[in-house]
């Protein structure tokens, strides 16, 4: 339960920490299953905040979904979360505050080795959405 009070964790991640401490797998599995019935325990509610979290970070959908895998999460849900993301436009990458520094990865990739503001984010990405 500790682990789950900072924040969710994937089923694959709780089983791995926990395996960690030699609790037997047999125990593992069936404290799982009663945290998921109890609905404490979500691999869906954990793919769409570890994705909201990734999008404000300035992360694209290939590695987010890499992540996400990587992280024990069903193909089906990291889709799911990465539609949900998708179809309000990555909103997450707008800003509040347009004078915070953010350094965008695909920004940095291309040539832009510093941090930048979110309003030159935006101008860079509507100008890429041209072509």
């Amino acid at each position: 339960m500790d682990y789950l009070a900072r924040r969710e964790h994937s089923r694959q991640e709780l089983y791995t920490k926990l395996s960690r401490k030699e609790y037997m797998s047999e125990v593992i599995n069936e404290t799982l299953d009663r945290l998921e019935q109890q609905d404490l325990l979500s691999d869906q509610r954990f793919a769409e905040n570890f994705t909201r979290h990734r999008v404000n970070q300035g992360y694209g959908r290939l590695r987010i979904r890499q992540e996400l895998r990587l992280r024990g999460v069903d193909d089906g849900l990291v889709e799911l979360a990465l539609q949900v993301w998708q179809v309000s436009g990555w909103s997450g990458l707008s800003c509040s505050n347009k004078n915070i520094l953010v350094n965008y990865p695909r920004i940095s990739r291309q040539g832009l080795n510093r941090p930048v503001t979110c309003k030159t984010v935006a101008l860079i990405l509507r100008w890429y959405a041209k072509y």
